[in-house]
């Protein structure tokens, strides 16, 4: 059986940042996107950039759809 280790991961997001940027914070990640909340375009980028950062396979949100506190399983 393969291993399915899942992560959870707190995140506070920021909207509509100049750039987009993710840093490690004692609790988490704070994630600075350019994009806007509406119409799900700020999660998605979100996501895009914890993927990079941290170099996971699959990320689903378990609570803060509509919010700027977030937080997210991780599997590879």
């Amino acid at each position: 059986m393969p291993n399915t280790a899942s992560k959870l991961i707190k995140l506070q997001v920021i909207p509509n940042s100049k750039k987009s940027s993710i840093q490690k914070t004692k609790d988490g990640y704070l994630v600075m996107v350019s994009t806007s909340a509406k119409h799900n375009q700020a999660n998605q980028e979100v996501f895009k950039l914890v993927k990079e950062e941290i170099g996971c396979k699959r990320i689903q949100l378990v609570s803060g759809q509509h919010k700027t506190k977030k937080i997210i399983r991780i599997s590879n």
